[in-house]
């Protein structure tokens, strides 16, 4: 799908495709870690980070449409921060951007060149980490349900209070006529992972 404007956000996917062409199109909230698949990153256990939301999104538009950028709004808005690093893998040397506008100018004035979302957010208090995203480029390898095919957006905090998260995350959704699914609790900490998981979460980072 081509845009007449690269400068301008896309129209909201659910204006383009059909109903048959959304059926898997959702999102999905993971609240902790579904046992044999989730894991804790070194960045999160390192800043003391060991609470776990994940955001589960299908959604065919990323990273140029409206929906995701509001995501990645909501994000911003629901995070106790006064600063925050995004970061785009590129191959090389990340790129790495200080705000969302930043970012998003960036990547709408060459869509062509980016066909994924941020791989990486690290929020700051005063200096001092408070959250950090961790995307999961499910939708690269396809993986285990619930995540099987979808950009996931892990975000780990020092306590597991998300309603604040959740509740902006869904307002984006109903906004966008975007389906939300029930929320999955998984445990309050990784357990080991066997080796083929291991090796399928390496695919993914």
């Amino acid at each position: 799908m081509t845009e007449d404007n690269p400068k301008q956000l896309s129209p909201p996917i659910a204006a383009l495709q059909t109903e048959h062409e959304r059926d898997w199109e959702d999102l999905r909230i993971v609240t902790g870690f579904l046992p044999w698949i989730d894991t804790l990153p070194e960045t999160a256990s390192k800043h003391g980070l060991p609470c776990r939301v994940a955001v589960i999104l299908n959604h065919s538009g990323v990273p140029h449409s409206r929906l995701y950028w509001d995501l990645v709004d909501a994000f911003v808005g629901s995070l106790n921060s006064d600063s925050v690093i995004f970061e785009i893998d590129t191959g090389g040397v990340p790129l790495i951007f200080t705000s969302v506008d930043m970012m998003h100018s960036h990547v709408m004035e060459a869509p062509e060149r980016f066909g994924i979302p941020f791989s990486r957010a690290t929020f700051f208090v005063a200096g001092r980490v408070t959250a950090f995203i961790d995307t999961e480029y499910w939708a690269q390898v396809g993986g285990p349900f619930p995540y099987s095919d979808s950009w996931t957006f892990s975000i780990y905090r020092s306590t597991n209070t998300s309603m604040k998260l959740q509740d902006e995350c869904y307002q984006v959704c109903t906004r966008h006529d975007h389906a939300v699914l029930d929320e999955m609790r998984g445990l309050p900490s990784p357990e080991p992972l066997p080796l083929w998981r291991r090796l399928l979460k390496w695919l993914v980072a």
